[in-house]
C-alpha cells in the first residue's frame, strides 16, 4: 500500500513543518526585556504591514518558494523542498498533481486587527478559493483498498497493483473541486522587526485549508470510526 502511504506522508509534512515543535524555555531578565522591547516596537507596526507578511506567505508557498515564504513564518521550513522530492521519488505523476491542486489557491486579504492587549501580536483575516483534496482523499482509501485487495485475489503482480494505485489516486485527485472559506484569522507576532506568522497549531483553519482539507477529512473518519465502535 505504499501509494496510499503518499497522502500520509504529505500530512505528516504539513504538521511537522508548519506546526514546528519548538520548546518553550524559561526567560531570563534579558529575555523579558527583549521582549518587552519588541512589544513596544510592535505598536508603531500597522496593520497593513501585517497583511502583506500574510500576502506575501500565501504568494510563496502558491510557487513553492520555501526559502523565501519562511522569512514571514516562526517556524523552519527548510524541510518542505526535502519532504516535495522525497514522496516525489515514490511517484513523481502523483505528487506533481497532488502538489499543482494544493498550490492552486487564490487568496484575498479581507483585514486586519491589532490586539488591544498585546500590541505584538495580530490577527489577518483572509478569504480563500482552493482545491478539496480531502473528499478524493477519502474516495481514494476506499477505492485503493478495494482493488489491491481484488487484484491480489486474481494474481496479479505489485507492478501491476501500483499501476492500478497511481491511476485511482490520479483521477481522484484530478476529479476535485474548488471550493472556498472566508474570514479565515491568521496570528502574527511582531518579532524581530517584522511580522512573523505563528505556526499552524495555532492556525489550524488555515493549515486545513492548506493541505487540501484532508486534515479535516481525516478527522470525520476517525470521528465516524469512533462513533460505530
Amino acid at each position: 500500500m505504499k501509494k496510499l502511504l503518499i497522502y500520509t506522508l504529505c500530512l505528516t509534512a504539513l504538521i511537522v513543518v508548519f506546526v514546528g515543535c519548538k520548546q518553550n524555555t524559561p526567560q531570563s531578565n534579558g529575555q523579558q526585556n527583549s521582549q518587552q522591547q519588541t512589544e513596544n516596537q510592535g505598536q508603531n507596526q500597522s496593520s497593513t504591514e501585517a497583511e502583506k507578511a500574510v500576502s506575501d506567505f500565501l504568494n510563496d508557498l502558491k510557487h513553492e518558494n520555501y526559502a523565501s515564504a519562511k522569512k514571514y513564518y516562526k517556524e523552519n521550513l527548510d524541510n518542505m523542498a526535502d519532504f516535495h522530492n522525497q514522496i516525489e521519488s515514490i511517484s513523481p505523476t502523483v505528487t506533481n498533481k497532488l502538489f499543482s491542486k494544493l498550490t492552486d489557491f487564490t487568496y484575498t486579504i479581507e483585514g486586519s486587527s491589532i490586539s488591544p492587549d498585546d500590541p505584538s501580536k495580530a490577527t489577518v483575516y483572509v478569504s480563500m478559493e482552493y482545491y478539496d483534496v480531502g473528499k478524493a482523499f477519502e474516495t481514494t482509501m476506499l477505492e485503493y483498498i478495494k482493488n489491491e485487495i481484488t487484484m491480489t485475489y486474481d494474481g496479479k503482480n505489485d507492478d501491476d497493483i501500483e499501476k492500478k494505485a497511481d491511476e485511482i489516486i490520479i483521477e481522484d485527485i484530478e476529479s476535485s473541486q474548488k471550493t472556498s472559506a472566508q474570514h479565515i484569522p491568521v496570528s502574527l507576532s511582531f518579532e524581530k522587526d517584522s511580522w512573523k506568522i505563528e505556526k499552524m497549531s495555532s492556525n489550524p483553519e488555515l493549515l486545513n485549508i492548506l493541505s487540501g482539507n484532508i486534515l479535516e477529512t481525516i478527522n470525520t473518519l476517525i470521528t465516524t470510526l469512533n462513533e460505530n465502535d
